[in-house]
């Protein structure tokens, strides 16, 4: 049985003009900054799947953990961006369905530079026939070009070696190609690198892992020292496996240490206190601003109360009450 062809992308662009757009700028204003993380959110949540999503009720709850804004916000976000055109109001008002014409734009046009010609816009589509017909044939162009690549590359490496060349003492990685093929039967360690481990690069993921504990910290919903003892076995493991993501390896390092929280908290014990998240220390700050605006606001001013009390009694209000040694306070009846 052969496997299930991808429709999801792993990439997609982002417009170095973004923020120019009027829609963009509105949303800003509106909702404030933090509103296009929500955005981004989305479009990352649409594009891991193909060019669009079903509504789900738990899609704020989802989006909230990973951002750590709330709900509700959330939501006035996601009304703010259809009524602004990001997404169709139209097709969500009809079928529930979270898409755009510029991501379904900005899909093809990925799809067709990776020569996929099994990722056509058939549902919930708002391009033109006459768009999709160009983009099919930009598609078989693309297939043709990268089929002239690789039989230009293949032809490469069956050409004879010259005569007289040493053989070296290299290791099968080193011998890897850009593509991950290797001539011979041996087959090369798993690593995201055709490169060996380089130590410096570990340390100083290291060391970026150190700067950024308090964040990461704040983020994960635990405390710094155990980001930075996940941070140390990640690098020990790295160095003995040499398999890291030579690209991005903040990134692979970030990543790697929310997976192990994460197993962490589902292995912990039942009964054993967890740490809280940012979004609940966020929510216990905001109580307990509250309950002290309250405590303010029931606290009475004394000095008021006793006048209104002497003007009760009928007594002026510049009446001392201060009693000395042998001296007894005024009567008041």
């Amino acid at each position: 049985m052969g496997r299930n062809k991808k429709k999801g992308l792993d990439y997609f662009p982002f417009d170095v003009d973004l923020f120019q757009d009027i829609r963009i700028r509105k949303l800003i204003r509106r909702q404030g900054g933090d509103a296009v993380t929500v955005y981004a959110v989305l479009l990352c949540i649409i594009y891991k799947d193909g060019y669009y999503m079903k509504w789900d009720e738990d899609l704020p709850f989802i989006i909230s953990e990973q951002t750590g804004y709330d709900e509700d916000y959330i939501l006035e976000v996601f009304n703010c961006c259809l009524s602004l055109g990001l997404f169709s109001k139209e097709l969500f008002e009809s079928d529930e369905v979270i898409t755009s014409k510029g991501i379904q734009e900005r899909y093809q046009k990925i799809c067709g530079t990776l020569g996929r010609n099994h990722c056509a816009i058939s549902e919930y589509s708002l391009i033109s026939p006459e768009e999709t017909a160009v983009s099919t044939e930009e598609r078989v162009i693309t297939s043709v070009e990268s089929a002239q690549i690789k039989e230009t590359k293949d032809k490469t490496k069956t050409a004879p070696q010259p005569v007289g060349r040493k053989e070296s003492g290299e290791s099968p990685v080193a011998n890897v190609g850009a593509t991950g093929e290797r001539a011979g039967k041996v087959s090369a360690p798993r690593c995201y690198g055709t490169m060996p481990a380089s130590f410096d690069q570990i340390d100083e993921s290291i060391r970026w892992a150190t700067g950024k504990a308090d964040v990461l910290a704040r983020q994960f919903g635990v405390d710094a020292s155990t980001v930075l003892r996940y941070a140390n076995e990640v690098a020990a493991s790295w160095r003995i496996t040499n398999e890291y993501n030579r690209q991005k390896p903040h990134t692979h390092m970030c990543r790697t240490i929310r997976r192990k929280i994460q197993d962490e908290s589902r292995t912990r014990a039942p009964g054993m206190a967890r740490s809280p998240s940012a979004v609940e220390l966020r929510i216990a700050k905001e109580r307990e601003l509250e309950r002290l605006e309250r405590e303010r606001a029931l606290k009475v001013d004394s000095r008021a109360a006793l006048q209104a009390y002497l003007a009760s009694k009928g007594l002026p209000s510049d009446v001392s009450l201060v009693s000395t040694v042998g001296n007894r306070p005024p009567a008041i009846n």
